[in-house]
């Protein structure tokens, strides 16, 4: 059972919990029509309107969030918001899960840890990811790909977790913040704890952070010393309250 003087798990997703980027893996289902319960001609339809999309992203070098929302645009449409449209993308991207996370994501999925999971990562594909990862809480960039929706990164992933963390009566409970790159920096400075999961250069570069508290560089770490330390650290909060 958890308590509300536990710190609240923050996970980030890519580079983080999985040992790759999903954006390309979704990218490559969509250029191959790849969604189930498609016929043959809204396959092909699906992939050449998709290859259009990332050929003039290259020509035109447009950025990434409008070549994102064209993309989620284009799976509202063909996927007519059918539940199991990403199974095979998930079931792709489970495979890429760090060994690491094995006894934390156990207890995320038994509730023994209040657990986000905050990633810039589209909805489609990250909600029904982080459902089958254990997690009961998610936030990602909103599905349907609107031009008013901000990607979630940066300032706007930190302003919408603190939202999502106040909204469950969590604002001010401490965070144990997962994550592995500097775009989080925003999210790291207002986190309790940092478990670092990227390179030693932006591992420097954290640590010189005057708003972080506790960092643990965590790449080479096993399951089992993961665990420990956050379990530690959960402990030394409770004992703080």
């Amino acid at each position: 059972m958890t308590s509300t003087v536990d710190p609240v798990w923050l996970f980030d997703l890519d580079g983080t919990l999985l040992e790759v980027n999903s954006f390309p893996l979704w990218v490559s289902q969509l250029l191959a029509g790849g969604l189930p319960r498609l016929k043959r001609s809204a396959r092909i339809s699906l992939a050449l309107r998709c290859a259009a999309a990332l050929a003039e992203r290259k020509v035109l070098r447009q950025s990434h969030v409008r070549f994102k929302r064209k993309l989620q645009r284009l799976w509202k449409e063909a996927s007519a918001d059918d539940p199991a449209a990403a199974a095979p993308l998930v079931e792709r991207l489970l495979t890429h899960v760090r060994p690491s996370f094995k006894a934390l994501l156990a207890d995320v999925a038994a509730r023994r840890a209040d657990a986000l999971l905050t990633t810039a990562a589209a909805a489609e594909y990250a909600v029904p990811l982080a459902r089958q990862l254990g997690f009961h809480h998610v936030v990602a960039t909103p599905a349907g790909g609107r031009e008013d929706e901000l990607d979630n990164v940066g300032e706007a992933k930190r302003d919408r977790t603190l939202a999502y963390l106040a909204e469950r009566g969590w604002a001010n409970r401490a965070r144990i913040f997962f994550t592995d790159h500097c775009d989080d920096l925003p999210l790291i400075r207002v986190s309790d704890a940092v478990v670092w999961l990227g390179g030693d250069r932006d591992y420097a570069r954290v640590s010189s952070e005057p708003g972080v508290r506790e960092l643990l560089a965590a790449r080479t770490l096993s399951a089992d010393a993961m665990h420990r330390w956050v379990l530690e650290r959960r402990a030394r909060s409770a004992a703080c309250t």
